[in-house]
């Protein structure tokens, strides 16, 4: 397992909470678990996105969709995942029914 390496933002806001439960036991039982289990989901939501970033260098439609100014890493994983088989949809209306883009009617 890779180190934790905590970013600077983190160790930041983690020190401002400190200061603030000093002197305050009560408070600071509850804290400070809570402030455990945010770093450990932050480090988890870092891992998995790099992750995430591998992967769409090494696919061909993620890296097609990234060509797409708005589309980043994650997304394109994201939607190469979801759609999966693109050859089920018999048009592209319909891919945007399954994923829950339908458009209004007025």
């Amino acid at each position: 397992m890779p180190s934790k390496r905590i970013p600077k933002h983190l160790k930041t806001y983690e020190q401002r909470e400190q200061k603030v439960l000093i002197g305050q036991k009560v408070l600071a039982s509850v804290i400070e678990p809570l402030l455990k289990s945010r770093t450990e989901a932050l480090h988890q939501v870092a891992v998995l996105t790099k992750d995430m970033t591998r992967h769409s260098r090494d696919n061909e439609t993620c890296r097609s969709l990234m060509k797409i100014p708005i589309i980043g890493a994650v997304s394109a994983v994201k939607f190469v995942a979801t759609i999966d088989t693109p050859d089920r949809f018999k048009n592209s209306r319909s891919v945007g029914a399954y994923i829950g883009l339908t458009s209004r009617r007025y």
